[in-house]
């Protein structure tokens, strides 16, 4: 026979257990309290750490320094020492700290400010690139509607020139363009110029077809009676009778 599966309340109460033999797990006030407890510990941990994230963030070297510690490289890839890191970095400030420690902090103050500045170009860098990529999106959700594509069709198109690592912008900076992409540019040419000819043809089209219309309308005019236009005087009312007007009443009086 199958063993009956744990609920959650005797797994927690195990772990207890095994952290405090003399625990209670039958207790659901000794129970919810070390559940509580536990809680408590989590947001104070929790806090703890959002303050050591903001002042390494506030830090000129902590960032670099613990990330070196961390993963045990430096950015290009070797192997991370702390006392050549301290020595290849920060020795300058260290020996200016030495012979003036006010000349040393008024360079980590400019270091800091500098570090500060470019943080804010970042971030409206960011911003500015977030705000522009939004307005582009659009302008592809209209183009995708206009043109009626699917979307695993645009999602090929944009990975064959957006892709970081395989796309047509990456491989054509780095001069690694293959016939394929050729082809695929000559493609997208080629339909270009067929629908400029085709709007083309239709315009051409267009204007010949309402010369034609011109040309047969004054060919009309040539060859009606030369007395189509006997008899357009004024009216009774005193206004001036189309002289075509003018025939068709006289036809029908004769």
């Amino acid at each position: 026979m199958a063993e009956a599966k744990k609920t959650n309340r005797q797994l927690l109460g195990e772990r207890y257990k095994a952290r405090n033999p003399e625990f209670n797990v039958e207790d659901d006030e000794a129970l919810y309290g070390e559940a509580l407890g536990e809680l408590a510990k989590s947001d104070e941990a929790e806090a703890g750490r959002k303050r050591l994230n903001e002042a390494i963030a506030n830090n000129q070297i902590a960032p670099e320094l613990l990330n070196g510690i961390f993963s045990g490289k430096n950015p290009d890839g070797s192997d991370f020492n702390l006392d050549e890191y301290l020595l290849d970095q920060h020795i300058d400030y260290l020996l200016d700290y030495l012979e003036d420690s006010e000349t040393a902090k008024a360079k980590a103050d400019a270091r800091r400010l500098e570090r500060d500045t470019a943080k804010k170009a970042d971030a409206e860098f960011e911003a500015k690139v977030a705000e522009k990529t939004a307005a582009e999106d659009a302008e592809l959700d209209a183009a995708i509607k206009e043109a009626g594509y699917k979307a695993d069709q645009v999602k090929d198109l944009i990975d064959w020139i957006y892709d970081k690592e395989t796309g047509f912008i990456t491989r054509a900076m780095n001069f690694d363009l293959k016939k394929e992409d050729f082809l695929r540019l000559f493609h997208i040419k080629d339909y270009d110029l067929k629908m400029k000819e085709a709007d083309d043809a239709g315009y051409k089209r267009g204007k010949n077809e309402k010369i034609d219309m011109f040309k047969r309308k004054q060919q009309n005019r040539k060859e009606m009676p030369a007395d189509v236009t006997d008899g357009g005087g004024a009216t009774n009312a005193g206004v001036e009778q189309d002289p075509y007007l003018a025939r068709l009443e006289r036809m029908k009086n004769m």
